[in-house]
């Protein structure tokens, strides 16, 4: 084996689709999710139920704001 370093592309991407995975960007896209979960479980290990209860309700209304929040304008002049 060569020592190269993988550098996945989208090629990769629809591989992984093939073989059943998902891609490499929706796995990431749970990595806050999992920390936050990490962190309120900790606490609640911890004892500290109302900082827990606060994380996640801070983090509900975080995931509920940016389902709902209006569409952020373009600048004048520039086209998207």
């Amino acid at each position: 084996m060569a020592d190269e370093q993988f550098t996945p592309t989208h090629a990769d991407d629809r591989g992984a689709r093939r073989a059943g995975r998902p891609p490499a960007a929706a796995v990431r896209a749970f990595g806050p999710w999992l920390a936050v979960l990490a962190l309120v479980l900790l606490l609640s290990a911890l004892r500290l139920r109302p900082l827990a209860a606060a994380v996640s309700l801070a983090w509900l209304a975080w995931c509920v704001w940016t389902w709902v929040r209006p569409s952020r304008r373009s600048a004048p002049g520039r086209r998207d």
